[in-house]
């Protein structure tokens, strides 16, 4: 610790001022100067997880961070009292500072979870195949545990499907709360058909032994939905499956993947720290505003810690054009820190032309123009670090019948990104901003992408909100989830503050 002097104070008529000033020497000065920066260093760190939990803690930690930071100027000045006063004075109170900020700390223990040691996340795949065998569909599932064979037998007709998704999946006035909320139950009726046509005979049994042993074990469950030869079959809300109990993309032990098999060669990604996060905000003027700004501090405040750890790097395009994020995305290559997952915030709409799921970017002049998944799958060939794809937009997950590539998320994976995470039906301003608050949490606490889709359905569900929770869909050609956000416990400059 450094030391301080007694200097005396000479007024402007040259006598001695009464006044009693501690000052460093110069070279006190640089090492305080030191010693602030690392201060701040760490607490920038402190705040950023403080704010997942509590703003009103993390308000409370900065204002004693404000106060202690003048005492590592090492100057103060009173009344005339003696020096070893002074220090004693000053140590006191700036102790009484630290002993605050260390309360603040402790009491909130949970907001550090995440730099716990924890175990790995892992689930069990459960791969179900669908493909058309002459007028039926043929349907293999196999696990862990086995093989199974059967066949789809779905009581529902077409009319029947594009009735219930017009009616019951997109957004829809909050429903009272209180009871078995009614809403719910044509979702569980359909959804119940969903399970009871797919999980049949041996395929239901070798389900059950697979989570049995799965949940038994502490470890959750993915299905992974292959339609390689039914593409129709894309565009059932398979998200929706009840088992009489549960629906399983709402129950935290579950998750569903729409696997794509037709996959495009690419190279393999390569991992390294910080994780480059890009994010593009499309506000069309022409378009209805969004509340984009929510969204974006959503991001930042679950980013927070890893940000200031150095695992995470944050960035925006500057502006919505293609144009700019393939600049963007080709300079971030050059620069030795390539995206690793890009983040669209803005509309979607499908075009009644030819029914190609679209995004809304940016023109020069501030209008809609929309983007094809062809268009995006194309600029993200040259990119094969890019792990994840977030489009918080409407319809980016919907599809045409009989075209996988018809989606943006289809055309994106099966053009070479592994992960997409799109949104199959219109979905509210309130539901995307939930959405992305909790999936980026989840995502930073450990869980892989698609555990971290589960979570978000369920913060969705407990607004409540009892059907837009069905609408994000998670398109894959990765044999494994990934975990994109944890600390790397094993370096212990990761996690000092």
């Amino acid at each position: 610790m450094v030391s301080l002097h007694r200097q005396e104070v000479t007024t402007g008529d040259g006598s001695a001022d009464v006044r009693t000033v501690l000052a460093p020497s110069p070279d006190e000065s640089r090492a305080s100067r030191k010693l602030f920066a690392e201060y701040m260093a760490r607490v920038r760190v402190v705040l950023a997880f403080l704010r997942r939990v509590d703003t009103g803690t993390a308000e409370r930690f900065a204002r004693t961070a404000e106060e202690l930071s003048s005492y590592f100027l090492l100057r103060r000045q009173g009344g005339d009292i003696s020096f070893d006063l002074w220090r004693e004075l000053f140590a006191r109170e700036s102790a009484a500072l630290v002993g605050r900020q260390t309360r603040l700390i402790a009491g909130n223990e949970d907001a550090f979870a995440l730099l716990r040691a924890r175990k790995p996340a892992w689930q069990v795949d459960f791969d179900l195949s669908i493909v058309r065998n002459g007028d039926e569909f043929r349907l293999d599932a196999r696990s862990p545990l086995g093989s199974a064979r059967s066949t789809l037998k779905l009581d529902l007709t077409p009319d029947e499907l594009e009735h219930f998704v017009l009616a019951y999946c997109g957004p829809r006035p909050v429903v009272r709360r209180g009871g078995v909320p009614k809403a719910l139950e044509p979702l569980a009726e359909f959804g119940g058909k969903l399970f009871e046509g797919l999980f049949r005979e041996s395929v239901r049994d070798l389900l059950q032994q697979t989570r049995a042993q799965a949940l038994g074990a502490g470890n959750g469950l993915r299905i992974r939905m292959r339609l390689p030869e039914a593409p129709e079959l894309q565009t059932i809300p398979w998200e929706l499956l009840y088992d009489g109990t549960d629906f399983l993309c709402l129950s935290p032990h579950h998750s569903l993947v729409r696997h794509l098999d037709r996959m495009a060669t690419q190279a393999a990604t390569i991992r390294s720290h910080p994780l480059h996060v890009l994010v593009t905000v499309s506000s069309p003027r022409n378009l209805p505003s969004l509340d984009t700004e929510a969204e974006i501090e959503t991001i930042k405040v679950a980013l927070g810690p890893l940000i200031e750890l150095g695992l995470v790097k944050l960035s925006f395009t500057r502006d919505a054009t293609l144009l700019t994020l393939q600049r963007t995305l080709r300079r971030a290559n050059e620069s030795g820190q390539p995206v690793q997952m890009w983040h669209f915030m803005g509309h979607g709409h499908i075009d009644p032309q030819d029914g190609l799921a679209m995004l809304d970017f940016e023109s020069k002049d501030g209008r809609s123009a929309p983007v094809s998944g062809f268009h995006l799958g194309t600029l993200f060939r040259n990119h094969p670090h890019l792990r994840l794809v977030v489009l918080n937009a409407c319809e980016t997950g919907a599809m045409d019948q009989l075209d996988t590539m018809s989606s943006l998320g289809g055309a994106l994976v099966e053009r070479g990104v592994p992960t997409a995470v799109t949104m199959q039906f219109p979905i509210t301003d309130d539901a995307a901003v939930t959405f992305t608050e909790e999936f980026y949490a989840s995502l930073v606490d450990g869980l892989t992408i698609d555990a971290a889709v589960t979570e978000a359905r369920r913060a969705i569900f407990f607004v409540p909100n009892h059907c837009e929770w069905a609408t994000p869909a998670v398109f894959a050609r990765h044999p494994d989830a990934e975990v994109l956000l944890r600390p790397e416990h094993g370096d212990p400059d990761t996690v000092k503050i």
